[in-house]
Parts: structure tokens; sequence; C-alpha cells
């Protein structure tokens, strides 16, 4: 059986950095409760790893869809970014 590690999230971005040659975006995304009573919203923030294509596009406060994997740097999950989409 072949191993799936795909991501699909879309948030926006905090925060853009170089950080020895990698393109590292900040992203946070945000989950709103189902149930009426509550009117907290869940955020979480997670750093895209991109390469220099993908990241000449994105600057703070833009909206983005991202696909990517699962990858552990430095005992810290982030996502290395496949392919990323600009939402207007």
């Amino acid at each position: 059986m072949n191993d799936l590690n795909s991501v699909l999230i879309e948030g926006t971005i905090t925060n853009v950095n170089v950080f020895f040659n990698e393109n590292i975006l900040t992203l946070v995304s945000y989950r709103y409760p189902r149930d009426g009573d509550t009117f907290e919203k869940e955020s979480f923030y997670i750093d895209v790893f991109t390469n220099e294509r993908l990241a000449a596009y994105c600057r703070e406060k833009r909206e983005i869809r991202v696909v990517g994997r699962l990858k552990n740097v430095n005992d810290k999950i982030v996502i290395e970014a496949e392919h990323i989409e600009l939402k207007h």
C-alpha cells in the first residue's frame, strides 16, 4: 500500500521569510465551530516551505490555498508546498 501524504489548506499569510535559501510563509488558518452556541474561532499557525517561483507572488495579508506534503524540519511539522493558488 502506498503512503498518502497530501495536505490542502487555506489561510492568510502573516509573515514571509527567506532563511538559509528557503522561502518560508507563515500561514494562519481559521476553523469556525459548527454549533450555533460558540462564537469563538479557532486558529493555528503553520510554516509553508516553498520555492522562489511560488513565493514571488506571496505577500503578507494575502489569502492563499496550498497543496503540499507534511514534512518534519527540526522537530517541527511544516508543509512543503507543491502548488499555491492565490485567492482574490
